[in-house]
């Protein structure tokens, strides 16, 4: 009988991935050079994209090529009981990188994505990091990596605080548990309340309601003593006496948001809209009079009608 044929077995060959990886200097390279509006949809991709596009490389290499920006971050009280949240504006997923230029009738590609950041709307933003004022420590998020730290304790002991920020300062205003003497705020009447908002030392604000309001610009530290009208502004929708109107300074722009009841158009609705829109500022007159150019103006998010804009931040990242 004849031997059996001796079979020699082949290793098989180990084929090339068809996505093989991409060294992390590249990507950062890369991720360095988008806006960070697109952020949150590059995350969906891997774990590996979420841990560089939150990585204290990333920003190093940001700023090291000159590619800081600005981002907003919303805060909306929902309910009481559940606290606000906080919302950062993004473009939507399915919108590309080219053709910045819209016509009036479409999109601008914009919408308000959930970010987790602590449930308090008494923050201010200084740079890349947003500051939450409490009697206790001050606590720190870094909007680059969403990590909180620990930041130094007041001087005094106050409580029903309220924050704001002027020349990149932090100022904080409250009672004193020490001093029987409390803080006195005149009221405004609803037709004058404003909102007001620090753009390059100029304070801008909603003055008004109904078909009444309008924006408004002071010169605080000009020779313009008075609030003037801010010209221009055109496409910017007519706001009603139902709309509610948060500003924030968004990298030298004048960013708007527009919170309105869907029963004002129809009594059957329990929902609300909430626009958004950046306007672009400019000095005339050997500055006497500041334009305003509405960049884009979108809806970015529906919630219940029960809830409200708490505030408005820009955060340069």
């Amino acid at each position: 009988m004849s031997s059996p044929e001796k079979r020699t077995s082949k290793k098989k060959k180990k084929e090339p991935s068809p996505n093989p990886s991409l060294p992390d200097d590249f990507l950062l390279s890369c991720f360095a050079r988008i806006s960070t509006l697109y952020y949150p949809s590059l995350s969906l991709v891997s774990k590996s994209f979420r841990s560089l596009l939150t990585s204290p490389e990333l920003y190093k290499v940001r700023s090291l090529s000159d590619h800081t920006e600005c981002c907003l971050y919303v805060c909306i009280q929902f309910f009481s009981d559940l606290g606000p949240t906080w919302y950062t504006l993004c473009r939507k997923p399915d919108q590309t990188l080219t053709n910045k230029t819209k016509s009036s009738s479409s999109s601008s590609g914009y919408v308000l994505a959930k970010v987790p950041i602590l449930n308090s709307p008494r923050l201010v933003s200084v740079g890349p990091n947003i500051y939450n004022i409490n009697s206790g420590p001050v606590s720190i998020l870094n909007c680059r990596s969403h990590t909180w730290s620990e930041g130094p304790s007041m001087r005094d002991d106050l409580y029903s605080l309220s924050a704001s920020v002027v020349d990149e300062k932090i100022y904080v205003i409250g009672r004193s548990r020490d001093c029987k003497n409390s803080l006195h705020k005149s009221p405004l009447k609803k037709k004058e309340r404003r909102r007001s908002r620090y753009t390059y030392n100029v304070l801008y604000s909603a003055w008004g309601g109904g078909e009444e309001r309008e924006f408004r610009w002071y010169d605080a530290k000009g020779y313009i003593g008075r609030w003037r009208e801010l010209e221009g502004l055109v496409g910017l929708p007519e706001l009603t006496s139902e709309s509610s109107v948060r500003l924030a300074d968004h990298g030298g722009k004048m960013a708007v948001l527009v919170s309105q009841n869907l029963s004002f158009y129809s009594r059957f609705s329990h929902k609300k809209v909430i626009w958004c829109g950046e306007i672009s500022l400019e000095r005339r007159n050997g500055g006497c009079e500041i334009w305003g150019k509405v960049e884009w103006f979108d809806h970015v998010l529906t919630v219940p009608a029960g809830c409200h804009v708490v505030k408005v931040l820009g955060v340069t990242v």
